[in-house]
C-alpha cells in the first residue's frame, strides 16, 4: 500500500504529500522495530509542514530517540535529511521490499 501511494504522489509532483506518506512510514518501521530505518525516514519528512498531519508523530521521534539514543537518531535523521525526495522514495521502497522479503521467509 505505501509503495503504491508514494509511487502516485511522486508521479502527480505532490511532494507534501510524498512526505506526509514518508511520515506516515515512519511509523510503521517504528512499529516494526526497525528505528534507524525509521528515524532515516522521518530525517527525509523534516523539510514539509505537511508532516504535522501524521498521527503519533512526534511521539514515535520520542520513541526512537530514546530508543537509537540522541547522538545516533540525529545521525539518521540527517542521513534522511541529505536525501533528495527521490532517493528518499527510493530509500522507503527498498526498506519496504527488505522487510516484506523478512516477513514472508519462513521461521
Amino acid at each position: 500500500m505505501f509503495e503504491t501511494t508514494l509511487e502516485s504522489f511522486q508521479n502527480s509532483g505532490s511532494a507534501d504529500n510524498v512526505a506526509l506518506t514518508l511520515a506516515e512510514l515512519t511509523l510503521f518501521f517504528d512499529q516494526f522495530d526497525r528505528p534507524e530505518i525509521a528515524a532515516t525516514v522521518f530525517g527525509t519528512t523534516t523539510g514539509y509542514s505537511s508532516t504535522v498531519a501524521a498521527v503519533d508523530l512526534p511521539h514515535v521521534v520520542d520513541h526512537l530517540r530514546t530508543v537509537l539514543g540522541s547522538a545516533r537518531f540525529d545521525e539518521c535523521v540527517a542521513t534522511g535529511a541529505a536525501m533528495e525526495l527521490a532517493d528518499a522514495v527510493r530509500y522507503a521502497r527498498a526498506q519496504i521490499e527488505a522487510v516484506r522479503s523478512e516477513v514472508a521467509e519462513p521461521s
